[in-house]
């Protein structure tokens, strides 16, 4: 027999969304198992021109209101089932999904990073320095856990106005720190690619082929 559940449905409908929001913490505060709204268009019953909420907007809405600490305990308990369903795949991926994990919370986030993640993006940091004890909990996280924490692709997002100062002033501090993967964003409403990116891959192929030379020269020798 299954375990019995409590679920709450509150209509979207004649009413203000500051009164939604707060039953919606009542509900999670007395601990109901699930909690519903529905998909209709327009109320149900009363005035039919009244106030009505739209689902989807809804749940995401909903969604605002888990705490970090909620949200990060979720994201623990899902992240060993995705990984196990991941393996289960038939027919496999062609190579392993990697999995990518954001934020800086360094009790829940990082520790999770250090368990699960092929990648951690670190957000859009205002300067290199934010990332200092963030970069020392996860190391500290992966030696708990015995994983060597270079293992861990480290990303970091650029604002879509900071390009070109954030690559002259920034990018090798970020390097330094261990980040490679560099998010670069781009605003609308037309999502114009300028010359901010070709500076960008620019730098990446420059630094990658100083990269590949060092790795030459210390790669040994043939014996003759």
């Amino acid at each position: 027999m299954r375990r019995i559940r409590i679920a709450v449905q509150l209509h979207p409908q004649h009413g203000v969304y500051a009164d939604l929001r707060s039953a919606v913490e009542r509900v999670e505060e007395l601990g109901a198992d699930l909690l519903y709204t529905w998909d209709h268009f327009f109320p149900l019953y009363g005035g039919r021109e009244g106030a009505h909420f739209e689902c989807w907007t809804m749940l995401a809405a909903w969604a605002e209101q888990g705490t970090k600490g909620t949200r990060g305990r979720a994201l623990a308990e899902a992240l060993p089932l995705i990984r196990a369903r991941l393996a289960k795949l038939n027919p496999p991926p062609v190579r392993p999904l990697p999995i990518l994990v954001a934020g800086r919370g360094e009790r829940i986030t990082l520790r999770l990073v250090a368990e699960h993640a092929d990648a951690w993006h670190a957000g859009f940091p205002e300067r290199a320095d934010e990332l200092v004890p963030k970069v020392a909990a996860l190391e500290r996280w992966c030696a708990q856990v015995e994983r060597d924490p270079r293992t861990i692709e480290r990303s970091v997002g650029v604002e879509p106005d900071d390009l070109s100062r954030f690559l002259e002033r920034d990018a090798e501090e970020y390097v330094a720190l261990g980040f490679t993967q560099f998010t670069l964003g781009v605003n609308g409403p037309r999502w114009e690619i300028g010359p901010g990116l070709e500076d960008w891959l620019g730098w990446r192929d420059e630094r990658n082929g100083r990269l590949s030379a060092g790795r030459a020269r210390s790669a040994p020798r043939p014996s003759a």
